[in-house]
């Protein structure tokens, strides 16, 4: 076990004084009054009963679940078993349905043959999948999802008010322990996503299952359904070389994209049956992705051309075509799989960011140009403002073009997926702060009819600059995004660093507050592209890294004790601090190495580079190894 010695470092050049005066700020710079929801959609009613879950450290009750349970409903009884056990020493047995309940008392998970036999009528049909029912009736409880993962949803929410359960990252979770006494909740409870699909774009989702479910979020994996293995930029992967070859027409003139107008029948035949293939071999998925290759290039062949100048934008092309696709598709999925419920996602990406719609000044809408262009009802827009200001929300003013471009696509498309982005990829350690603007982003998108949302961030790695509080925030925004920000922020710190907390959030209030003067006056509010002032000594000013140190110092000595009283606890907390301390020696080392001795600078990449190994952090960008920053 590692010991917590504070690095010394040889100062021997002047210090600026920091250009921040006041660095704890409100979290919450963009906050919006708080809205009464159109529905309800997020409904709980929790009272205690008179009935004992735990009655002198023993339990009458069972999980139940049906007798062909999914695999997330099997998930989500064992997720109830292994915290009911936790906090109570209690291991509640899983039985399967059998149709026979005899003096039992359940918790039932899901489609029981109990749940159907109860006076219970609950409309599933509005919970997006994923959303859930909690209810008693008599003496048991029923979760009841929309499917396998709702039901796993319900069980969080039950644990969260049985016994004080809430995820915050890997390893981390607050939980009653010791529970000798407990009387069941009674539960009326309806909760229903305001986003269905919701993803989060770093390693730590794409590569860890358990930490995905428990923060109730998606892998891509578990959205998309894949054409010959691809499903982003995946036109070339559909349409392959030797397709391409056999059929010149299929090509724009660009080369590096599809022409959607010289044959159409021919290109939207070849482009069915591949779906169809695809659909069949992922019966689980249901969205299927069409989407251009990552090249800001379009077709100019005189068909097109024809169709670009009555619509005014590129994109119409690849609409006109999807709709063709869509309407020949349909006739096999209603006979083949009437019960599934499949959309085909085209990008508005690069070229194709602007719609084809009218604006009507009087009403202050935008309208289809005609119903040709209108997208069909099982075609998505992927939407991806490539060079949105992340600092600040999508429909801000510094984002004008791009939160009304997607307003535009909401007034032709029944459904827009959202793709954003979150980091540096040419420099995964230099920090950005997209927290400030993500509530009132969410917001915006839900307003216009988002099915699915998405931050890219440190997608291949574990890494630093706060991303997991980003996760925590996002995946419980992206389920309601009328929650008050600053208490979540608060229940992150307290359950995540514990005894460390106050000092981690004034590390973070710090870091909220210099980023405001970056994108204020310095205009560093971007994600993706790095220009030269993002990556110097006079934007991470010295004296700004050793306050956040300092704060991360103090951090260390809260947990001390815990060294010697409960080893495990000290390591955990030490390994999250850790690695918010990443951020600034990362910077440290790249921009002020003058500020150390020679042996000091030695020392201190020694100690950087064991500790990005420690972590995991296996990526210094988006393509480049750790090793690679420290030349090993």
């Amino acid at each position: 076990m590692k010991k917590r010695t504070k690095s010394i470092i040889a100062v021997v050049v002047p210090v600026a004084v920091v250009l921040i005066a006041a660095a704890i700020i409100l979290v919450l710079i963009f906050k919006q009054p708080e809205r009464q929801k159109i529905n309800d959609t997020h409904v709980f009613n929790v009272e205690s009963s008179r009935e004992k879950l735990i009655e002198n450290g023993q339990s009458k009750y069972s999980i139940l679940i049906p007798s062909d349970a999914d695999t997330f409903t099997s998930y989500a009884a064992e997720e109830l078993q292994f915290f009911t056990e936790e906090a109570t020493g209690i291991t509640l047995p899983i039985v399967r349905d059998s149709g026979i309940f005899e003096n039992g008392s359940y918790i039932s998970i899901g489609d029981t043959v109990l749940y159907d036999n109860s006076k219970l009528d609950l409309d599933k049909s509005i919970l997006k999948e994923n959303g859930y029912y909690i209810r008693s009736e008599g003496d048991d409880v029923f979760i009841v999802g929309g499917d396998g993962r709702g039901n796993t949803n319900g069980v969080y929410t039950f644990l969260k008010y049985q016994f004080g359960y809430e995820y915050f990252a890997d390893g981390a979770y607050s939980l009653e322990r010791n529970v000798f006494d407990k009387n069941l909740m009674r539960f009326d409870v309806k909760d229903v996503p305001d986003i269905k699909y919701r993803s989060a774009g770093f390693g730590e989702i794409n590569y860890n299952v358990e930490n995905t479910r428990r923060l109730r979020l998606y892998r891509g994996s578990e959205i998309f359904i894949p054409i010959e293995g691809q499903t982003i930029h995946n036109v070339f992967y559909v349409v392959d070389e030797e397709a391409r070859a056999a059929h010149p027409n299929w090509v724009g003139t660009c080369q590096n994209q599809l022409c959607y107008t010289r044959d159409v029948d021919g290109l939207s035949d070849y482009v069915v049956e591949k779906m169809k293939t695809a659909i069949e071999e992922n019966p689980d998925l249901n969205t299927v992705t069409f989407t251009q290759q990552d090249v800001n290039d379009w077709c100019a062949c005189a068909e097109c051309k024809k169709v670009i100048e009555k619509y005014k934008v590129n994109s119409a092309t690849q609409i006109l075509f999807i709709n063709e696709v869509a309407r020949k598709i349909k006739p096999w999925l209603e006979e083949t799989y009437p019960e599934r419920d499949i959309k085909i996602c085209i990008f508005a990406y690069f070229i194709t960011l602007e719609a084809p719609v009218n604006y009507d000044a009087e009403h202050d809408v935008y309208t289809p140009i005609d119903d040709e262009i209108i997208l069909d009802d099982m075609v998505a827009v992927y939407y991806a403002p490539y060079q949105a200001r992340n600092y600040y929300p999508l429909n801000a003013e510094q984002n004008s073009v791009y939160g009304t471009a997607m307003k535009k696509w909401a007034s032709i498309s029944d459904s827009l997926y959202l793709w954003l982005y979150g980091c540096h990829f040419s420099n995964y350690f230099i920090p950005l702060d997209n927290i400030s603007s993500l509530q009132e982003t969410i917001r915006y998108c839900v307003e216009c009819n988002a099915d699915y949302f998405y931050i890219q961030s440190q997608w291949n790695t574990v890494c630093s600059d706060w991303s997991r509080l980003k996760m925590y925030l996002q995946a419980n925004l992206m389920w309601d995004c009328d929650q008050d920000v600053q208490s979540l922020i608060d229940r992150f710190f307290e359950g995540y660093f514990g005894p460390a907390a106050e000092p981690m959030k004034n590390y973070y209030s710090q870091f909220i507050g210099y980023s405001k003067y970056l994108a204020d006056e310095l205009g560093l509010d971007n994600a993706a592209n790095l220009t030269p002032i993002y990556t110097s000594a006079d934007t991470w000013k010295y004296s700004v890294l050793m306050d956040w140190k300092a704060c991360i110092d103090e951090a260390y000595e809260n947990i001390e004790l815990l060294l010697y009283s409960d080893p495990g606890s000290y390591q955990a907390y030490y390994d999250r601090i850790n690695l918010e301390e990443l951020t600034p020696n990362m910077l440290l080392y790249l921009y002020h190495q003058g500020t150390f001795s020679t042996t000091a600078y030695r020392e201190f990449s020694d100690q950087l580079f064991s500790d990005c190994k420690r972590l995991g952090i296996s990526r210094y960008s988006e393509g480049g190894n750790i090793d690679s920053i420290f030349e090993r």
